[in-house]
């Protein structure tokens, strides 16, 4: 609708979105963290893939296309290319956590109320060429979140 409208407009295009902001729900970076750490069984599907896209990243992308007054539409992806499986993994390895409690399970044996697509990842060439720069990969998204000062205290155990 905002394309069709005739004014100018940006429509931007996210998933797999991540990051922490005290008094958010959990999302798919903080929760298996939380069970992780608790050392609770993690039943995390692997055949759903898409890019996993941190929020400050995305939302530096965002005032940077307005900046530049861009136009149409953008696809805002992280870099990487992973199952949600592989991105557990990936937490546990990042913050020295062990993932032996993580099981790997398909999408038919989720129980998710929504269905979810299998491969929903984004291509984000013309996004890149707009603002000069790639998405931040997972562990540089990781990186930067784990700067955050209310993320560290409120997962000082990641710290210790």
């Amino acid at each position: 609708l905002v394309l069709e409208s005739g004014i100018r407009g940006m429509v931007v295009r996210t998933l797999w979105l991540y990051g922490y902001l005290p008094g958010t729900r959990p999302n798919l970076v903080t929760w298996p963290l939380a069970a992780l750490h608790s050392g609770d069984a993690l039943r995390i599907v692997d055949d759903q893939s898409g890019n996993p896209t941190f929020v400050v990243d995305l939302a530096d992308a965002l005032i940077e296309l307005c900046r530049r007054e861009a136009g149409g539409v953008y696809h805002m992806g992280g870099a990487d290319f992973m199952s949600r499986h592989a991105m557990v993994e990936e937490l546990g390895l990042f913050f020295g956590l062990d993932t032996g409690s993580v099981e790997p399970i398909k999408t038919t044996d989720a129980g998710q109320s929504a269905s979810r697509p299998r491969r929903s990842g984004l291509k984000t060439e013309r996004l890149a060429a707009t603002l000069g720069r790639g998405p931040l990969t997972l562990a540089q998204g990781l990186t930067r979140m784990s700067e955050d000062e209310h993320f560290r205290r409120d997962f000082d155990y990641l710290f210790a």
